[in-house]
């Protein structure tokens, strides 16, 4: 799936193998990935255009190239060295629920990352300071960095899934589904917040952020 096809290349190329599509720093497993299609990566960006355009509009701006992939380990992912790619793995019974939630999620983790360019301008402290020193809680290995992107496409989900719950266009167990989905990002989303909340955290340009992913929540 190409958002444009500046590059020039088809996806007869990535599917027949003559294109590198996977960044060299990301372990997808021994056996490597398989490229796959689906219909509902298109008819998750019909939704999510329909119930929220701003949110669509701002995805199909940053993201160049959607390569949904099966391997035997791995999750879904961006990468900075493969800028306005997102790399979607889905299970194998996924329908357009799990598509809008992993668009919002991979497409915000491009989106921050072009927004961050610049990291200064939004932390006031190393960015790659372990989270850890913050919440005490010394099992988490993230970063601060690390934690903002968490935060960032934990509202982005939220955003996507509620406007879907709100406009109705899920029955059923995609309904339940949806709701599960949202609820998760959610609980999420309120443990991430008190951390980068705190002061000398963030800039004021980084603060002003944080407190609008605390609006999505409210």
């Amino acid at each position: 799936y190409f958002m444009d096809p500046a590059d020039g290349v088809t996806l007869d190329d990535v599917l027949g193998g003559s294109a590198p599509c996977f960044p060299s720093d990301v372990n997808v497993g021994a056996a490597g990935p398989r490229v796959v299609t689906t219909p509902h990566v298109d008819a998750a960006f019909q939704v999510l255009a329909r119930v929220t355009p701003l949110l669509h509009e701002c995805l199909t701006a940053v993201i160049r190239r959607v390569i949904v992939f099966a391997s035997e380990e791995g999750d879904s992912f961006a990468s900075p060295s493969a800028h306005g790619a997102v790399f979607l793995r889905p299970p194998p019974d996924a329908d357009e629920v799990f598509f809008i939630e992993d668009l919002a999620h991979q497409g915000g983790h491009v989106m921050l990352t072009a927004i961050t360019v610049d990291g200064d301008a939004c932390f006031a402290m190393d960015s790659e300071r372990s989270l850890a020193d913050l919440t005490g809680e010394p099992d988490d290995g993230r970063t601060v960095y690390v934690a903002f992107h968490g935060l960032f496409t934990e509202c982005l989900i939220s955003i996507a899934l509620h406007a879907c719950l709100e406009a109705g266009v899920f029955k059923g167990r995609k309904r339940h589904e949806a709701a599960g989905r949202l609820s998760f990002a959610m609980r999420r989303l309120q443990l991430d917040l008190p951390a980068l909340r705190q002061a000398g955290v963030m800039t004021e340009q980084g603060a002003a952020m944080v407190r609008s992913f605390g609006e999505v929540f409210d």
